[in-house]
Order: structure tokens, then C-alpha cells, then sequence
């Protein structure tokens, strides 16, 4: 019984350990200034594709999956299409929020 206890708390202890090491590497996703090293990779992946049309068709097609695979009776896909369509749609605000919260 005694090992079971410590290797909980081994497990807890790292786990704790982890999401503080996350929490802080979270804090660093904020939106390069015009001018700084990689903002040329930036606005063409975040600008241009995934704010642009290449993105909105991309999660409109997730979304479209994800119905699809709900009328085969497939709902973890079909749920998992939809989140992640959802989350293409919506990733510079989420970017920006994730960066505001840490």
C-alpha cells in the first residue's frame, strides 16, 4: 500500500511540475511586431492562410466532415471534425486570448 501512495504522489508531483513549465512557455504566443526576426512566416501563415480564404474553406470542410461522419453514426470523429473546424475558424482569436490570459 505504501508504494502505491508514493507513486501517486510522484505522479501528482510531476504533473504539477508540467503544467507550471506550460503555463509559462503559454505566456510567450503573442503576435509579432512588423520588422521583428519571423513576422514574414507569421503574416503569411496566420495573415494570410489561415485568416484568409484557405482557412475558412479549410474549416468549413472540417465542419462539413464532421456532419458527414455524425450521419454515418460515427460522433467521436464527427465531434473531433467539428471542434477542430471550429478551432481553424477561430485560431488568431484564440492565439490572441491565450496570450492575454498568461
Amino acid at each position: 500500500m505504501k508504494k502505491t501512495w508514493t507513486v501517486t504522489l510522484a505522479s501528482m508531483s510531476i504533473f504539477a511540475l508540467t503544467s507550471t513549465l506550460a503555463g509559462n512557455a503559454m505566456a510567450g504566443i503573442l503576435a509579432p511586431t512588423a520588422g521583428s526576426l519571423f513576422y514574414d512566416v507569421y503574416d503569411l501563415a496566420i495573415n494570410n492562410i489561415l485568416k484568409g480564404a484557405v482557412g475558412f474553406v479549410i474549416g468549413c470542410a472540417l465542419i462539413g466532415t464532421g456532419i458527414w461522419l455524425a450521419s454515418k453514426v460515427r460522433l467521436l470523429e464527427a465531434i473531433s471534425s467539428v471542434i477542430s473546424g471550429i478551432l481553424v475558424i477561430k485560431l488568431d482569436s484564440l492565439l490572441t486570448s491565450a496570450s492575454a490570459i498568461f
